[in-house]
């Protein structure tokens, strides 16, 4: 699974080698995605 951080940072303009998945803008969104798209409990 390959996600998008949106802040701002030392590599936020890198391209990576894999497309995103998903694109969040804080871990709480990580967390969410988790636990509703791959049933992880956290």
């Amino acid at each position: 699974m390959t996600v998008w951080n949106r802040r701002s940072g030392r590599h936020s303009r890198s391209p990576g080698r894999t497309e995103p998945r998903f694109e969040i803008h804080d871990f709480y969104e990580l967390r969410d995605i988790l636990r509703e798209h791959f049933k992880v409990m956290i």
